[in-house]
């Protein structure tokens, strides 16, 4: 999902590297434990992507 230019001007700290991503994880109306749990499984699958892609 990528946001519009009436949500922002959609520049944080992207700019700043042309190989970065910026995932957003959740939103108002998640509970923490929701979003830790996201954040959890999101590093595993980005763990094993790369250490599947250096071997």
């Amino acid at each position: 999902m990528i946001k519009s230019s009436e949500q922002g001007n959609g520049v944080y700290n992207q700019d700043l590297s042309p190989n970065s991503v910026i995932i957003e994880i959740g939103g108002v109306e998640n509970r923490i434990d929701e979003l830790y749990r996201t954040a959890d499984l999101l590093g595993n699958v980005i763990s094993e992507y790369y250490w599947q892609t250096v071997h």
